[in-house]
């Protein structure tokens, strides 16, 4: 495993780290802003404590989470808290949002998922969130993806109050996009850590995010490195996701333009560059310096196992990362 410095924090995390929104296990939602199988279905306790123990005797240091995830905030204690006893002593960073809450319901029915980044309920997730991590201390919290209008009540200023009050380490946002990502850092500049989605499909961070992020000591964080499991090369356009995956949701016509993306990018292993696309796909994000950490999620440890093994492979050559600017372009994805 490899390490890069998380922007000026101080710390050092793996390069691949875990994306825990598959490893919480069934969450099904009601509600104006999502209804109905808000992850990617059942992950029992004991898989995901298993699973996070194998990451870290691999090295994997850097855990994402959030409290919409779940369970795996419960599950990321309980993992740690099991820990073997060659792992006690070992440093992992882990990260939560706030912003997005899930909240039960008087009848006892699905919950709604609802997002709300007031003072008020911001303090009162992160004060859930180091419940459910067991800990008095949360080392990384982001807003999660907040637009302009939930910005109102400055949510980023109560993290920097948090931070000073030593509930938490350090602040940042998980960014809905790649242009508010940039305003945060030239504009803002109390962010530590942006998360933003970044992806053979979604290159628009190379431009010109991930070289100032660089230049100015922010540790970026990639979600969906995959593409929801389109770079994984597991799905075909007739494969039907279950009723408690988020993905069966998706119009079967967006998924097969989704696929059909994603397989103008085959090359890369038929012509023997990368033994799949998925580790293309990962090889891909970790050719920029710029980034920190890549947290592609895992349901299991073989599929963390898959993950990890990506750090000792090294970048694509640059040959190849020449061909894939000329795909994404070919595909409307770049300018």
């Amino acid at each position: 495993m490899r390490y890069r410095p998380l922007g000026n924090t101080g710390h050092h995390v793996s390069e691949v780290g875990l994306g825990t929104y598959p490893l919480g296990g069934t969450l099904i939602t009601s509600g104006s802003y999502w209804s109905g199988p808000a992850t990617y279905g059942e992950v029992l306790l004991e898989t995901a404590v298993e699973t996070i123990h194998h990451g870290l005797s691999l090295g994997l240091n850097f855990i994402d989470t959030a409290p919409v995830y779940s369970e795996a905030e419960v599950y990321i204690a309980e993992a740690l808290r099991r820990r073997p006893q060659h792992l006690q002593d070992m440093e992992v960073f882990v990260e939560t949002k706030g912003g997005e809450h899930v909240r039960p319901v008087a009848d006892g029915g699905p919950p709604v998922l609802a997002r709300d980044f007031s003072r008020e309920a911001l303090r009162a997730s992160v004060h859930r969130s180091k419940e459910r991590l067991q800990t008095d201390l949360i080392e990384g919290v982001l807003l999660h993806s907040p637009v302009a209008e939930e910005m109102a009540e400055d949510p980023l200023g109560l993290l920097v109050e948090l931070r000073a009050e030593r509930h938490v380490g350090h602040i940042g946002v998980s960014a809905s996009d790649t242009t508010e990502a940039i305003r945060l850092i030239e504009e803002d500049g109390r962010a530590e850590i942006i998360q933003i989605g970044f992806s053979l499909l979604e290159p628009e961070p190379t431009e010109r995010l991930l070289p100032l992020a660089e230049e100015r000591g922010i540790g970026i964080v990639i979600r969906s490195p995959l593409a929801s499991g389109f770079l994984s090369g597991k799905f075909t356009a007739d494969h039907e996701f279950g009723p408690d995956d988020h993905r069966s949701l998706i119009p079967r016509e967006r998924l097969a333009e989704r696929l059909r993306e994603a397989e103008s990018f085959m090359w890369l292993v038929e012509e023997g560059i990368a033994e799949s696309l998925s580790e293309a796909a990962l090889r891909y994000i970790l050719s920029f310096s710029g980034v920190t950490s890549v947290i592609p999620g895992a349901m299991n440890p073989a599929e963390l196992e898959q993950n990890v093994a990506i750090s000792d492979l090294g970048p694509l050559p640059d040959a190849a990362l020449a061909r894939v600017v000329e795909t994404q372009r070919e595909l409307g994805l770049l300018a």
